[in-house]
């Protein structure tokens, strides 16, 4: 939790805030929910629920949440990108993103060990955190159908 502490305090996640790309909607034990912007002007905001265990050594596991009911996003509901199955409602049981900074994605014999050293652009960094994470996701957000 120190770590992540840190992370949330340190240069690349308050510059996301700053730029009000994310913001912190709560911190729960190993578990910390962020609102995104989406900059869709129906659908402005999409929750992402975070699993921190681990947190810096393992990647975080995310997964789109309804920030108002405190659940996971309905399947129909998930961002949609053409052509890049980032946000793959079906991936790890529903539980996980299918990008490089994802644990889920990372798992040796169920995802993709190896996106850890060939996806550089949206691989996991410790040395940057969370905001490694986010800005991965805000950035493949601009880029997404957001249903309403």
């Amino acid at each position: 939790m120190a770590a992540l502490l840190e992370d949330l305090a340190g240069v690349p996640f308050q510059v996301g805030l700053a730029n009000g790309l994310w913001s912190v909607a709560c911190i729960n034990d190993k578990i910390v929910t962020i609102r995104l912007n989406t900059r869709n002007k129906e659908v402005p905001w999409l929750g992402l629920r975070l699993d921190v265990s681990g947190y810096r050594a393992l990647a975080p596991q995310g997964v789109f949440w309804d920030l108002e009911l405190d659940t996971r996003l309905p399947n129909n509901r998930w961002p949609v990108l053409q052509e890049n199955q980032a946000f793959r409602p079906d991936w790890a049981g529903g539980l996980g993103l299918y990008i490089a900074c994802d644990r889920s994605a990372l798992v040796p014999g169920a995802g993709h060990p190896e996106w850890a050293n060939t996806h550089l652009y949206t691989n996991w960094r410790p040395e940057v955190g969370i905001a490694r994470y986010l800005s991965v996701v805000s950035t493949l957000l601009r880029y997404a159908t957001v249903p309403t």
